[in-house]
């Protein structure tokens, strides 16, 4: 490890205040110095946390014990179990200076150590997570722009990697990773279908060649229902329907009958309502019904014996006879 730059968060105070921070449960869970302390010194500890993050040296507190308690509102031996136990970090005592460095870790250099709190007065209390924290954001922050010509950072779509200078910019030709070159195949078949629609609906369906049966005028009256019901047709879709008709018309079914009856009932579509197999069964329930009702009727309608006089037979009953 080597020795690297001194920097003290306490000469950078926030000019903006964040409205919330990153909270990591299971760094929370594992560290062994809180697991030590009481449910009640947990609670403390949480709500000295909102108290750093709420400074204006973010992550440090220059305040007594006292004041802490205080601020929180609890007893002040819940303040010392959590200085005993190294969970809060830093002293009150006016005899001693703070100070805290830690190491940070570089890409492709070994780590370095950064003193980020040299030498304060007390008191002072400090968590090192967060003032560690703060450092690495401030460092980002101030060299961000250096991302903007860097190609392997991470853009948002639309936006290309490849950067040239302006003397450049008349004599660049795009390489094959350039986005114009390199569109998504999904992109292309949806921009191929998008064609295709465009295509069909420029087309004029009442100008579509139609066989000798169908009249110009009845097919033109089509278009137009379909129109209405929001259902527009396309060039496909048109060219089914005719052939569907065709085959109605070779089954001996008048299309043109089938034709303007879905324009009347509002269909989509073409559907042969006098010859299909509902109907068939429908009629056959009926006769079947009927045949019932005629034997009922025979069963229970009085008729005359020829060979008696007087008497009658009430249906299936035997005649009556007087003693």
């Amino acid at each position: 490890m080597i020795k690297g730059e001194v920097f003290s968060s306490l000469k950078e105070s926030t000019s903006m205040k964040r409205p919330s921070f990153q909270f990591y449960p299971g760094d929370y869970r594992a560290n062994t110095k809180l697991r030590r302390c009481s449910w009640a010194a947990k609670g403390v500890w949480f709500d000295i946390i909102c108290l750093f993050h709420d400074s204006d040296e973010y992550g440090i507190l220059r305040w007594s014990t006292e004041e802490i308690a205080l601020a929180i509102g609890c007893s002040i031996e819940l303040i010392l179990e959590l200085v005993n136990k190294g969970v809060l970090k830093g002293s009150d005592n006016k005899k001693e200076k703070v100070s805290f460095s830690t190491s940070l870790s570089q890409k492709n250099s070994p780590p370095i150590s950064v003193k980020l709190i040299s030498d304060q007065d007390t008191p002072l209390w400090y968590s090192s997570r967060m003032v560690r924290d703060e450092y690495i954001r401030g460092k980002r922050a101030s060299n961000g722009f250096k991302s903007e010509n860097n190609p392997n950072v991470p853009r948002k779509k639309g936006i290309e990697k490849d950067t040239f200078s302006p003397s450049t910019q008349d004599t660049f030709s795009p390489s094959p990773s350039y986005s114009i070159f390199n569109i998504p195949l999904k992109e292309k078949k949806e921009e191929k279908v998008k064609k295709e629609k465009r295509k069909e609906s420029s087309f004029d369906l009442t100008n579509l060649e139609l066989p000798d049966w169908l009249p110009d005028e009845t097919w033109k009256t089509w278009v137009d229902h379909r129109k209405s019901i929001k259902k527009p047709l396309t060039l496909h879709a048109s060219k089914l329907g005719i052939s569907k008709l065709e085959r109605y018309k070779q089954q001996g079914f008048d299309p043109i009958d089938i034709l303007e009856t879905s324009i009347a009932n509002g269909y989509q579509g073409f559907f042969n309502t006098t010859g299909n197999k509902s109907n068939q069964i429908h009629n056959f329930k009926e006769s079947k019904y009927e045949q019932r009702r005629k034997t009922v009727e025979a069963l229970f309608t009085p008729i005359s014996d020829p060979g008696t006089q007087g008497n009658t037979y009430d249906g299936i009953f035997s005649p009556t006879t007087e003693d």
